[in-house]
Parts: C-alpha cells; structure tokens; sequence
C-alpha cells in the first residue's frame, strides 16, 4: 500500500519529499518514491554510522563540520546504495542543524535543508549567515 501513496499524489500534480533514515535499510531498500524528491535525515547515533565509525551520541549540532561531514557522507553513501538515488535534501535529527551543517550540506551537494522546525524560535543555525556561508566558496573548513 505504501508504495501507491507516491503515485497517487503525482496524480493531482503534488510532489512529495521523502526523507530516508539509512539506518532502517530493510523498510526503504529498492522503494520507488517515483518523481518525488528523495531527502537524507540522520541522527549521530544511528547504527548504520556508529558501525561505519562516525557515529556519536548526542546532536549534529554537537560535532565540527568536518565530523558532520564525515556522518552525513556516510549517510549518503548508503541512502544512494539502498535507493540508486542521491539525496539532495536533508533534515538533521532533532532538528539540529547549525553553521557547520550548512557547509558540511553544501561541500556534499545538497541544495535544500529541512532542519528548521516550522514556529521554533531557537535553531542552532543562524540562517542570516546562510549566503556569507554560500560566498566563502567553502574553501575554509
């Protein structure tokens, strides 16, 4: 039943975004999400990272850029292994994103973050530095 739910909304012209946690590979592998968009959402302590040895407890927000780099490549990786897809969205678990998750997204290639949480008045991210972010040319780490 799943798997009609994409094509259904296709239908009156509605794309969806789905977000894929890497670590539950046996309830996304080989999924048909259709033309609807594939994003990555992750949390440190996810299994599939920890067995990959980036992952960590706590928060994205709790780690450098070049930590949540690793973690979220890593999630990448295996998200485009499962689905033969690449995520270009992504929603940092717990809704943590900061600065460094910025630059870490954007160095991997991904065009669009989810992590904001709709009416959250504190994010770690100061999303005013966002195109001061995109400007550096991501030559500094």
């Amino acid at each position: 039943m799943a798997s009609r739910i994409p094509f259904t909304f296709e239908s009156f012209g509605v794309k969806l975004s789905f977000m894929v946690m890497p670590n539950v590979p046996e309830a996304i592998a080989g999924t048909d999400f259709g033309n609807n968009e594939t994003g990555l959402h992750i949390h440190p302590d996810d299994s599939c990272l920890i067995g990959k040895g980036v992952g960590r407890p706590g928060c994205p927000r709790d780690y450098g850029s070049e930590h949540q780099k690793n973690m979220i490549s890593v999630g990448k990786e295996i998200a485009e292994d499962m689905l033969g897809v690449t995520p270009r969205t992504f929603v940092a678990g717990r809704w943590s994103a900061n600065d460094q998750t910025v630059r870490a997204l954007v160095k991997l290639g991904f065009t669009h973050d989810a992590s904001p949480r709709f009416g959250s008045v504190s994010n770690c991210c100061d999303w005013r530095k966002l195109f001061h972010i995109l400007a550096e040319g991501l030559g500094s780490w």
